[in-house]
């Protein structure tokens, strides 16, 4: 990117400070981005975003999975998204719709035991604090071709859950990682901790020494 050499320094994000020792409730958590190509409300109701995420929000055997173990599914779209929420339906009490201006984010995110999203970021700071995720992409070609160019991160290959391509198989990993406990194998383990060398309270100290030592 062309900053100079030395420039860029190693230390961690800041708000990662307050991700430890987080109390997690029973609470899984549905997060998926936005399309650059869905801005119009018409566009949104149209396309398979649409019909995808609502058809897991639908979902009978997600629903009576969640009863049957008292959890709590909350699905908090993107911002962009948030002024079509009221179109998205859920399947059961215990789904619930939940819009920017009565939740927040960091603390969704540390009170939930697992994470499903499709490209949002928010996995890293999920992953950052040892959480299982699944990420629910029916849609791989088209988001790389008209929203966001693929980069270097392979999600098959260093993600840190499985990919899944349809609701069916998206229930079938939620049940799983719930089953589990939500403990991490040891595959995704080993990535989360080759890809967080630091996972600790200093980052916030680390990036006030590096900006003094400028």
């Amino acid at each position: 990117f062309g900053y100079p050499q030395g420039a860029v320094q190693y230390t961690g994000f800041a708000r990662y400070d307050t991700l430890h020792d987080a109390k997690t409730k029973n609470q899984i958590l549905i997060m998926p981005t936005w399309r650059e190509y869905l801005r119009k409300e018409k566009q949104l109701l149209g396309s398979e975003y649409y019909r995808q995420w609502n058809q897991l929000l639908t979902d009978p055997r997600l629903a009576e999975y969640l009863e049957r173990n008292d959890l709590t599914a909350i699905f908090y779209p993107h911002y962009a998204v948030q002024k079509y929420l009221h179109h998205f339906r859920s399947a059961s009490d215990r789904i619930v719709l939940a819009d920017f201006a009565n939740y927040d984010v960091q603390t969704l995110l540390k009170e939930s035991k697992l994470l499903v999203t499709d490209y949002s970021s928010v996995f890293f700071d999920f992953a950052y604090m040892r959480k299982p995720v699944v990420y629910f992409q029916f849609d791989q070609a088209e988001f790389f071709e008209k929203h966001y160019s693929r980069g270097y991160f392979s999600y098959e290959a260093m993600g840190f859950g499985p990919v899944t391509e349809n609701v069916d198989t998206t229930v079938d990993s939620i049940i799983q990682s719930c089953d589990d406990k939500f403990c991490l194998t040891d595959t995704y383990a080993q990535r989360i901790e080759t890809f967080f060398p630091l996972c600790d309270q200093n980052n916030c100290a680390r990036i006030y020494d590096s900006i003094c030592s400028l």
